[in-house]
């Protein structure tokens, strides 16, 4: 029997030593989990101070993609479009130039032709405003739409805003004869002359409409050049860069260089931008020719040059 109590005394003593054993690992294991995490952190605080150091550095100096440079121009106006229904309350307001002379023979000859913008003014008078280069050196001129008729310009009373700018405003009066089907000067579309103006320097990119009747839009001119026709035309596109030469002239501001196709017979007509504000005058198109008759580089007169004054 005493054999088998040692046995027993025994087995008891090595599961004490044992359990010693196991409480020590234990003890070392949570020691040295409670170390690791300290080392952990630090790594890993490390790993995200490289990360974001770097994402702030990034959005300093990356340029942003075009799809944000977009909707930041679309927030400001600048690359909003312009659409038909926003011209559609001025382009009535738009008339075709035909200016006279007498030939040699004593004949009265188209001489020139443009487009004109029709504005009322606070004095009560009704005018037309284009460029000066399109009446300069003619007996005559009128306004002429297919669906509205014919209008005289008083070419005796031409005045400027400015004249450092290629602009004229002349008085629109009937013409001499039946005028029974004419529609009165007075409840003529004058509404450009009260569209707000375009900010003095638009962003590169905005929107451009021109109207005008340029030359490419003649019917029969080939067949019957005594009786040239021409449709309103609007041509679409943008401000492509800055003409800076009227500052040498004394003018305030920069013209624009644009997109929009315009041809001989656009100048004096109206250019349209849009910005966050909707709808505004940009200015008066002018042309030079640089390749041929149609689709000739050109420019737009900013409006704040033509209506300047010192």
């Amino acid at each position: 029997m005493e054999p088998k109590g040692e046995s027993i005394s025994g087995r008891k003593i090595a599961a004490f030593i044992m359990g010693g054993i196991f409480v020590v690992i234990f003890l070392a294991l949570i020691f040295t989990n409670s170390s690791s995490p300290s080392n952990s952190n630090t790594q890993g605080t490390s790993t995200t101070t490289t990360i974001s150091g770097n994402q702030n550095s990034n959005s300093q100096n990356q340029t942003p993609p075009p799809q944000v440079v977009q909707n930041n121009n679309s927030q400001s106006g600048n690359s909003s479009q312009i659409t038909a229904t926003d011209i559609a309350p001025y382009l009535t307001g738009v008339m075709e130039v035909i200016c006279s002379r007498m030939n040699a023979n004593g004949v009265e000859q188209v001489n020139d032709t443009g487009s004109g913008s029709l504005w009322r003014f606070p004095n009560g008078t009704y005018n037309v405003v284009t460029n000066e280069h399109v009446i300069t050196g003619n007996d005559s001129c009128g306004l002429f739409n297919t669906n509205i008729g014919v209008y005289s310009l008083d070419l005796s009373n031409v005045r400027t805003w400015n004249s450092m700018a290629d602009e004229a405003v002349i008085p629109i009066v009937l013409p001499t004869g039946n005028t029974k089907n004419l529609t009165p000067i007075d409840q003529l579309n004058y509404s450009i002359s009260s569209l707000r103006y375009c900010p003095a320097s638009m962003p590169q990119d905005s929107p451009v409409i021109v109207v005008g009747y340029p030359a490419f839009s003649s019917m029969m001119g080939i067949y019957n050049p005594e009786n040239m026709t021409k449709n309103e035309i609007t041509t679409n596109g943008t401000i492509s860069g800055y003409d800076s030469s009227p500052k040498n002239d004394g003018l305030p501001d920069s013209n624009y260089y644009i997109s929009a196709t315009i041809d001989s017979g656009n100048s004096g007509g109206v250019a349209f931008s849009k910005n966050a504000d909707g709808l505004c005058l940009l200015g008066i198109p002018t042309w030079i020719t640089l390749t041929g008759n149609f689709t000739n580089e050109g420019i737009v007169q900013n409006i704040h040059n033509v209506t300047y004054s010192q």
